[in-house]
């Protein structure tokens, strides 16, 4: 997430929802982690498909994009796309 905002989101039980980053264990513990997406080698590159899990709400299962032509191109993709449509 290098040169990416950092999206925290705070819900009604004050529990703080955001994408895993290394650096989160400076500022507090980490209770609990979930894979929201994959991304995977494909046929023509890299795909980002979100997981089934429920807290991915509507998107689960998405394909967020297939072919990117470079892993970090996918990382970037997924993480905007998670901070948009599953934090956001």
């Amino acid at each position: 997430m290098a040169g990416q905002e950092q999206v925290l989101v705070i819900d009604e039980a004050g529990t703080i929802h955001t994408l895993y980053d290394d650096g989160l264990h400076e500022i507090g513990e980490v209770v609990n982690t979930a894979r929201a997406s994959h991304v995977e080698p494909g046929e023509n590159g890299w795909d980002v498909v979100l997981s089934d899990d429920p807290r991915n709400g509507r998107f689960k299962g998405h394909v967020v994009g297939r072919g990117f032509k470079t892993r970090k191109a996918a990382l970037d993709a997924e993480v905007d796309f998670l901070n948009e449509h599953v934090l956001g």
